[in-house]
């Protein structure tokens, strides 16, 4: 199993458990460009990452490398890739944008009635986290 979390100190850390026990061990660090972390999503092989401070989000390897770099056009809180799309949840809005990976553009908006903080799925559902 393995969890990831965005940082403090602009690092993305990521841990793995061993299946016998329940402690988590912090296995990675990886610095980040900007200082404002928001939001943090697994591709399988590299994370995106979200600066608020920027308004930018970074497809970042596992060595820190930033291989792509998008401008976010409206704000923005908590970040999910869904295998094909990206999804940013923009709360000062009452917004969460579905997002072309390679271009950035906006594909799908879908309003909410409160500010959606974080976004998560496990491929068939959605969840999402308020602030409200």
């Amino acid at each position: 199993m393995v969890g990831i979390g965005s940082g403090h100190a602009g690092f993305i850390n990521y841990m793995s458990t061993a299946a016998a026990t329940i402690r988590l061990d912090l296995s990675h660090a990886i610095p980040t460009p900007g200082k404002s972390e928001c939001g943090l999503a697994w591709t399988g092989n590299a994370f995106w990452h979200f600066d608020s401070g920027s308004q930018l989000l970074y497809l970042i390897s596992l060595e820190g490398k930033v291989i792509r770099t998008l401008p976010l056009q409206d704000g923005g809180c908590d970040t999910e890739f869904d295998g094909t799309s990206l999804w940013q949840a923009a709360p000062t809005s009452l917004k969460i944008y579905q997002l072309n990976p390679l271009t950035g553009e906006i594909l799908h908006t879908l309003n909410t009635i409160d500010k959606c903080s974080g976004l998560c799925t496990d491929g068939y559902n959605w969840y999402r986290g308020s602030w409200d």
